[in-house]
């Protein structure tokens, strides 16, 4: 069997779908801050089609997928035992970051399970819904992460339990810090996924952390393509305002 049908034979044994190697990677690219482990469904189909990937997406495919990087080397004939000039390998971190402000990355934190958050809020306040935290709403917030949090710097908003705009990036009960300095939409030819900013922004239905396309006064609100939900099309600032660019974000603990 050739490495790319092996590798494909790993991904199926998981059930694991190639959406999901796609995000799991994003994510490690996002909070290793370089790009070059982001494996793209195009990326995934010519491995699995018995290409080569370099360095990087390997060790990213061996996180995906649950195994040693060794064991996928050893798919490409490659024997660390055999090999010196591997034996020192550049290790994955664990904090999700996405902050241009590289010197302030903060662990993933430990949040309460199922729905607990949500229900600590607020009765008026609608769980499924994203909302903005207040200060009284931001006590609700277990302690190991209130105390990682600087108000005074930024908000924060919690994403409901029925909000699946961004599809497993931000899944539900995910926490996000927004800048509030940054609100303006930046445009341009990003190259992967991991590299487009998202917004949080109010509109006349609430709130949406999402990605967001501005053309003159038109404000576009592109989900992920995995949560089937359609792009909305909003008139600032009448309509809708940006709050500000996601700088942070900590997803329950069954999702890591």
């Amino acid at each position: 069997m050739s490495s790319g049908k092996r590798i494909q034979q790993l991904r199926e044994d998981r059930l694991l779908k190639p959406g999901d190697i796609e995000l799991a990677s994003w994510l490690i690219a996002e909070t290793n801050e370089c790009s070059e482990y982001y494996i793209s469904l195009e990326s995934l189909a010519e491995i699995e089609q018995g290409s080569v990937p370099d360095i990087r997406r390997l060790l990213s495919l061996a996180q995906c997928l649950r195994v040693p990087y060794e064991q996928l080397l050893l798919l490409f004939d490659i024997d660390l035992r055999e090999t010196a000039c591997f034996h020192f390998l550049p290790a994955l971190s664990s904090p999700i970051n996405v902050s241009e402000d590289k010197t302030t990355a903060l662990p993933p934190i430990e949040m309460q399970k199922e729905s607990d958050l949500a229900s600590d809020f607020d009765a008026q306040t609608d769980p499924d819904e994203t909302i903005l935290l207040g200060p009284e709403q931001l006590e609700c917030v277990p302690a190991e992460l209130r105390g990682k949090l600087h108000p005074d710097r930024y908000c924060y908003a919690l994403i409901g339990l029925k909000d699946d705009t961004m599809g497993g990036i931000l899944p539900p009960e995910s926490v996000v810090e927004v800048d509030e300095q940054q609100v303006e939409v930046r445009n341009f030819e990003w190259k992967v996924l991991c590299e487009r900013p998202l917004y949080l922004v109010r509109h006349q239905y609430g709130y949406s952390c999402c990605w967001g396309e501005q053309e003159g006064d038109e404000l576009t609100l592109l989900p992920h393509p995995l949560s089937q939900r359609k792009a909305r099309h909003f008139k600032t600032p009448h309509e809708a305002q940006v709050v500000g660019k996601v700088v942070n974000m900590w997803m329950p603990p069954q999702v890591h």
